[in-house]
């Protein structure tokens, strides 16, 4: 009978040393699979050579793409915090591909492989004087199934006009534009954005500086500083300019306040049981402002403080009337200025609370400059003082809506009652005054006003009737997720941009299907913009979008059912669900 012979020891010795050597002589895992793209980081340079006064210099941008990468035309932006001693001329780009949406089938100016953005400066001063040159380059690319996100990178070179050579003095692609920018902007556009939103408050100064509580205050004060035009109308403008730098730096003082405290509260804002309350007080408000009331300081403590003050001379002493006299309709302006100092202490930001609140006292401020160098440039008060603190009560309104949103109210119950006060407020606030012949450019410019009001509510109207799809993954926030790890529970995010094409074709073709839908009911979603939520696509380290993360209850991420981009089946991804429910 045979019995089979137990293998010899070299035996096993010889298939290892032959499966080894072929293991070796075979391609490796990451030259068969297709490789991941880079994310594009330019190098930029200041080109080489003598800068002559009145001559140009580039700043060039020398991006180097992957083979799958698309860097989007329109999203390049070059930005310029500081510019000494040199001023943009133009910004040349080279000729770019289109490439259609897969989803929208829309074109896009991109460029592949390779670009050079270049900026083109002209030098503004003379021989030997110095060029600073800060800056910030914000730029975005996809493949076909990933974005990544919106980045900003900036640099800093110096230079001497009239000598050869560049010195650059930071060096940190992708750091962002926040150790450049003026102010603390987030995301990218956020200076330009921040720019707006302080010329805004600066039109909100102008506007409070005209409610029949501030109103009449501004003939006094003109009167007090306006003595200095005996000394010619220089001198009693310069005194005009104090005076409101005064009342300026009091109300910044107070944003800078705000936005410190606002830091340690901002998640609380956040909390419907918050936004509730100050919701209900804009409505108060509102109500104060319609119903004519105002506050106001003691007047005696204010008319003992202001005669001392302007009974003396100086230019200290015209600041500090101007920094009483803040405190003096501080109260007065209290409903429109809440608005504003609760968007600050939201975004916990000195700087931004600092250069708002400054650019309202400034606003305040114009009228006594106006009345203070030349007093019949101020209108006369009137019936119109009261229509516009009626105007200024509707805004309180919107705020008060736009607080309950989207915590307490949802997207389309937001937008009909945006709707209906734009139509009440069309009607009361004269929108649709019969007019007449002799009627006054004023009364007819209000109808104007209404016509369009009523338009923008019908849009808003029609738009919130539309169906919207059901999506398996649900709006959430930072704080969403943070209750969720702090309960214990088991959670999927999905990382997405607005501009992202993969993940729109993501939305459409999976995670809207039925199915999906049903087999999503027992699993807890969150829907995450990574852009406006960068601390937290900063935590889980996301370089693209889509980013779709499942999560145990541990708080650790299952790497084997998360994935990036949009390369996935339908059959793939309620596979991933069924396993996770498991």
């Amino acid at each position: 009978m045979f019995r089979p012979q137990a293998p010899k020891a070299w035996v096993p010795l010889l298939v290892l040393l032959v499966a080894g050597g072929y293991c070796m002589s075979a391609e490796p895992l990451t030259d068969i699979l297709p490789p991941e793209p880079t994310e594009p980081k330019p190098t930029i340079s200041v080109s080489g050579g003598l800068v002559l006064p009145g001559g140009t210099f580039d700043v060039i941008a020398d991006f180097q793409l992957d083979e799958t990468v698309k860097l989007y035309k329109n999203k390049l932006k070059f930005r310029w915090p500081k510019l000494k001693g040199a001023k943009l001329k133009e910004i040349i780009l080279p000729e770019p591909k289109l490439a259609t949406d897969p989803l929208t089938k829309k074109e896009a100016p991109v460029y592949t492989k390779a670009a050079k953005i270049i900026a083109r400066l002209i030098a503004t001063g003379k021989k030997g004087d110095e060029i600073l040159v800060s800056g910030s380059l914000e730029h975005q690319s996809c493949t076909d199934t990933i974005c990544f996100l919106p980045a900003t990178e900036t640099f800093q070179f110096r230079l001497v006009t009239g000598l050869a050579g560049a010195v650059r003095t930071t060096s940190e692609p992708g750091a962002g534009s926040a150790a450049l920018t003026p102010l603390d902007a987030s995301g990218p556009g956020g200076d330009r954005s921040v720019l707006w939103q302080i010329l805004f408050a600066f039109l909100i100064g102008v506007g409070l500086s005209y409610t029949p509580c501030v109103y009449p205050t501004i003939p006094i004060a003109a009167a007090i500083i306006g003595a200095r035009k005996e000394r010619g109308l220089v001198s009693a403008l310069g005194a005009s300019l104090l005076y409101v730098l005064g009342l300026s730096v009091v109300y910044a003082l107070v944003g800078v306040a705000v936005a410190k405290a606002g830091g340690g509260v901002r998640d609380v804002l956040a909390s419907p049981y918050v936004r509730v309350p100050i919701s209900a007080l804009f409505v108060f408000l509102a109500a104060v402002m319609f119903a004519g009331w105002n506050f106001a300081l003691p007047s005696g403590y204010a008319a003992r403080l202001q005669s001392k003050l302007a009974g003396g001379k100086g230019a200290l002493r015209t600041f500090a009337l101007g920094a009483v006299s803040a405190l003096v309709v501080g109260p007065c302006v209290t409903a429109p200025l809440f608005g504003l100092l609760t968007y600050i202490a939201d975004k916990a930001s000195p700087l931004l609370g600092f250069w708002t609140l400054f650019a309202v006292g400034w606003g305040m401020g114009i009228p006594i400059i106006l009345f203070g160098t030349a007093s019949g440039l101020l209108p006369k008060a009137g019936p119109w003082m009261e229509w516009f603190k009626k105007l200024l009560g509707f805004v309180l309104l919107w705020a008060a809506l736009y607080f309950l949103w989207p915590s307490v109210l949802s997207d389309k119950a937001y937008q009909v009652a945006f709707a209906a006060l734009l139509v009440v407020g069309a009607v009361f606030l004269g929108g649709f005054h019969t007019l007449i012949k002799k009627s006054s450019l004023g009364g007819r410019l209000k109808n104007v006003l209404g016509v369009v009001a009523v338009l923008y509510a019908g849009f808003l109207a029609f738009s919130a009737m539309q169906p919207v799809t059901e999506n398996v993954f649900k709006a959430a926030t930072t704080r969403d997720v943070d209750q969720a790890l702090a309960s214990g529970k088991r959670f999927v995010i999905d990382f997405y941009t607005g501009d992202c094409p993969s993940c729109k074709t993501l939305d459409r073709d999976i995670f809207t299907r039925p199915e999906v839908l049903e087999a999503g009911k027992e699993v807890l979603t969150f829907k995450i913009n990574a852009q406006q939520e960068r601390p937290l696509a900063a935590r889980y380290k996301i370089r693209g979008v889509p980013a779709v993360f499942f999560f145990g209850a541990d708080g650790k991420k299952r790497e084997d059912l998360s994935f990036v981009g949009g390369g996935i089946s339908l059959e793939e991804f309620l596979k991933k669900l069924e396993e996770f429910k498991r």
